[in-house]
């Protein structure tokens, strides 16, 4: 916390700060307790790594905090004014009167799905195995990334036990992010495209999503 001389009292007072995201497997805590105040001109950096919670600590300073996420606890004071118990009028008042603006090195980016493209664009022979062709992974986001929240499934323009395949299933098979699919298609059919697709959600709310195709040729 920063020092102030005792003959100088704070433009900004936070205390006890917590805000909370909720996500499929539950409530999510992103800030936990951050206390600071700032004398008039102080400047404040907050350093963490990815996902510690230092742009959600900005945005609820700012009253920017919105759905899925809150602020449960705390308090924040800039001129006397406390900016968590106002209205959306007040701390847009007191944002345009030269409230301290707060930020971070990286703008706060979305999310991202990636490796969702496959290994290898052609599956052959068409052996009716299963073939690992992609490991999806997400990340990329500063306030960090949703537990639980990343979903990737596969599909084809073929039926998952159709007639003249082998009649082997299921089609694909989705562990932790491996994409294994079946080396097999139609018999009578042109060839087999799969289509990957991933989505992913921060604690801020962002959603990013990505597909990509692999195919079965039907001759090579």
């Amino acid at each position: 916390m920063p020092s102030i001389p005792a003959s100088a009292s704070p433009v900004l007072s936070v205390r006890d700060l917590e805000v909370e995201f909720a996500t499929a497997d539950g409530l999510v805590s992103a800030v936990n307790g951050v206390g600071f105040d700032l004398a008039a001109g102080e400047t404040l950096a907050i350093l963490g790594e990815s996902g510690s919670g230092k742009s959600v600590t900005a945005q609820a300073v700012m009253g920017l905090i919105e759905r899925p996420g809150r602020v449960v606890a705390g308090s924040v004071s800039f001129g006397g004014v406390d900016l968590l118990a106002g209205s959306d009028e007040d701390r847009r008042r007191v944002r345009g009167s030269g409230a301290p603006s707060s930020g971070c090195a990286h703008a706060n980016q979305c999310p991202n799905c990636s490796a969702a493209g496959p290994s290898i664009a052609n599956i052959w022979p068409p052996n009716h195995k299963l073939v690992k062709v992609a490991r999806v992974a997400a990340g990329g986001s500063l306030s960090g990334i949703a537990p639980g929240s990343l979903s990737v499934v596969a599909s084809s323009n073929e039926a998952d036990a159709g007639v003249g395949d082998g009649n082997t299933s299921p089609d694909s098979v989705i562990t932790e992010g491996v994409v294994q699919l079946r080396a097999e298609r139609a018999a009578l059919g042109t060839g087999r495209l799969y289509t990957i697709a991933a989505s992913v959600t921060d604690l801020a709310g962002n959603v990013a999503t990505a597909t990509a195709t692999c195919s079965v040729p039907h001759e090579r």
